[in-house]
């Protein structure tokens, strides 16, 4: 389906579907310049060729099987949702990066061991959901992601909350809670903003008094 900015439905789901064909998604040149918003999800493909997009802001592809990104893709610098989550990913391109104005990247449910380090470049990024993943670590880079408001990485197999975590200076919400997480990083008291925090089903043997007595926290999990 593809949407216009102002909510009206210009491609239909029917439509978009026949645009499939051995699951390679083309769509007929011109028909989606004006979309805003182009939902793709479980539609069965596996490689799309991109269309021209004049002011596309929404991108779902969740739940398909798409072994490599198109190369223009990237380009899409008037982006700001992308949905990848169901997708078997093992790796995030590197070419994220060139993604600037992302506001929500949604990751969940993949195979991806890492989040690349290029991710730290979006300083334009609010949501960030990796969970369900197979992540054991976070990268030093996530320290440049300033605006990010809700962190997610719940369901992964990450060891300890990183020091870096603590540069997160808008972080509202952290999801953490059913890794393996042994240490919490004290420099969570640096988050003045941080209102929800789920830790609970991890192997946290010592809990910093100080995150404890965080006055911004109305909601705990350990």
């Amino acid at each position: 389906m593809a949407y216009t900015d102002s909510g009206d439905e210009i491609v239909s789901e029917q439509t978009v579907r026949g645009w499939t064909v051995d699951g390679v998604f083309r769509a007929p040149d011109g028909v989606l310049d004006r979309a805003d918003a182009l939902i793709l999800s479980y539609m069965g493909i596996i490689m799309v060729k991109w269309p021209t997009f004049a002011c596309l802001t929404q991108l779902q592809l969740d739940n398909n099987s798409i072994d490599a990104f198109p190369t223009e893709m990237w380009s899409c610098t008037s982006l700001r949702s992308l949905t990848l989550s169901g997708m078997g990913m093992t790796i995030l391109p590197d070419d994220i990066a060139k993604l600037s104005g992302l506001e929500t990247l949604t990751l969940n449910a993949n195979s991806l061991a890492a989040i690349p380090d290029a991710v730290g470049s979006l300083q334009n990024l609010v949501t960030l959901n990796a969970a369900y993943n197979r992540l054991t670590t976070l990268p030093a880079s996530i320290v440049g992601l300033t605006a990010l408001r809700q962190l997610c990485i719940s369901f992964n197999t990450i060891s300890a909350i990183p020091d870096e975590l603590g540069g997160l200076i808008s972080l509202e919400s952290l999801y953490a809670n059913n890794n393996s997480i042994s240490a919490v990083s004290a420099e969570l008291t640096s988050l003045t903003r941080l209102r929800v925090l789920y830790l609970n089903d991890n192997q946290i043997d010592a809990f910093p008094d100080a995150i404890r007595g965080m006055r911004s926290i109305v909601r705990l999990s350990i």
